[in-house]
């Protein structure tokens, strides 16, 4: 009894196709992973560059009001704050009082002073810190806004 298998021709058909499939699959699954960490990348670099150049005159003033001290933020700036984080700092550094996500739903506009925030009970505090949450591109809303990594800090008179 004679056993044939296939014929060199078929199996090198064979071979080369599957290679091909397989190739075309890693291709398309690296084309999307490369794409994300591009994107990602060229996000993070521009909120690098909005909360480091486009807030370069963003001026924090903070004053004393009995207990509380009173913040009020001048945006210089070409671009709008979407909403800012506040800290109050007493003399060995430690946060004494803090207002997250402050003025959240109203944003500061490009070129307006805000109205002032109150940090209540800080009546220690030597310096204040602010955090400015920005959109990146522009097309966020207010909850898909970021907040930058620099803060900027003043002193309170």
């Amino acid at each position: 009894m004679d056993k044939e298998g296939i014929s060199p021709l078929i199996a090198t058909v064979l071979v080369i196709g599957f290679t091909i499939v397989l190739a075309a699959g890693v291709i398309y699954w690296g084309t999307g992973l490369f794409k994300d960490l591009q994107t990602q990348t060229s996000k993070s670099a521009s909120l690098q560059t909005l909360c480091s150049t486009g807030l370069a005159n963003l001026e924090v003033t903070a004053r004393r009001s009995n207990n509380d001290v009173l913040v009020t933020i001048d945006n210089k700036n070409d671009v709008d704050l979407i909403g800012f984080s506040a800290r109050a700092y007493g003399p060995d550094g430690s946060v004494i009082a803090n207002t997250a996500n402050a003025q959240q739903a109203n944003s500061i506009p490009r070129f307006t002073i805000a109205a002032p925030v109150t940090l209540t009970a800080a009546p220690g505090a030597v310096q204040v810190g602010v955090i400015p949450r920005v959109d990146v591109d522009g097309t966020q809303g207010p909850e898909q806004a970021t907040y930058c990594s620099n803060e900027i800090k003043t002193r309170v008179v």
